[in-house]
């Protein structure tokens, strides 16, 4: 709930709680009206700006831990191969001179270590490819399923964002959609017939975990994962201002970053000489 419906609950109930008011002539009510001086507004301002940093810092947050714990479960298990260039020349080579024989009487003993150092190959891979990835978005899900998720969606109920460049016109959609689904419960899938705005975070690494495919076959959108990638794409477009947050200081419209009379007094506000013959005079 705003601040502002919030006030306006609270006069509502101051009035009803007074009913004499309302015998009284409305020539000569006296209706109290609340200014907020400009302290009041610089201080909200100030709080928005926080709560918006809260935001951006808790997605990062997320995604960090994710990191770092995957990375440690790794580590023992990690063994890096050195010198793949000259194994994949020796194992080539080897193969290709004896190409009928067993891979085990051929393959393995041209390579120092022999079939461990290949085996240590392989884990290097997986655990540095796709493999790795995978377990950090699954690792990431469950965290932010888990314990972020609430105080985000919060935070979703207390801001209100918007854009002036249309690219990013899908990611608030995305968020409003967030917002009406929050308290869904435990449903996978976003309702069929609905609209799910796609952004620049449904596409890429995530995209195999965001669109899956239902018991019937059907392409469907995984809630929980959808709303992942939406927060991080509100985080990268809120650190570049591409969406800015109504009643905030730092994160607040960039249209407001140049005076009023920028194009009046470009000069001026140029620090430099304008050429005679500007063509955008």
């Amino acid at each position: 709930m705003t601040n502002s419906r919030r006030v306006r609950r609270s006069a509502a109930s101051v009035s009803a709680s007074i009913p004499s008011i309302a015998a009284v002539p409305s020539a000569t009510r006296l209706i109290p009206m609340f200014v907020p001086s400009p302290k009041v507004r610089e201080r909200e301002r100030e709080i928005t700006d926080a709560l918006v940093e809260l935001l951006i810092a808790t997605v990062h947050r997320i995604k960090a831990r994710a990191d770092s714990k995957v990375t440690k479960e790794l580590i023992n298990a990690f063994k890096r191969v050195t010198g793949k260039e000259n194994i994949l020349f020796k194992v080539a080579d080897a193969a290709l001179g004896q190409p009928d024989d067993s891979v085990r009487q051929v393959i393995f003993p041209a390579v120092s270590g022999g079939e461990q150092t290949l085996r240590d190959l392989v884990h290097e891979f997986k655990t540095k490819g796709p493999a790795y990835r995978t377990t950090v978005q699954t690792t990431l899900r469950a965290s932010y399923t888990n314990h972020y998720r609430r105080g985000l969606i919060a935070l979703l109920d207390t801001l209100e964002f918007k854009s002036n460049n249309t690219a990013f016109q899908p990611v608030i959609e995305a968020l409003k959609l967030i917002r009406r689904y929050a308290k869904a419960g435990n449903t996978t899938y976003y309702p069929r017939g609905e609209v799910v705005p796609e952004h620049r975070g449904t596409a890429g690494d995530w995209e195999d975990l965001v669109f899956k495919k239902d018991k019937r076959g059907r392409r469907r959108v995984v809630r929980m994962v959808y709303e992942i990638v939406t927060f991080q794409a509100l985080r990268e477009a809120l650190r570049c201002k591409e969406i800015w947050v109504v009643g905030a200081h730092s994160f607040r419209d960039p249209e407001e970053d140049l005076p009023k009379d920028f194009a009046a007094r470009r000069v001026e506000n140029y620090g430099v000489e304008e050429p005679r013959n500007s063509r955008w005079r």
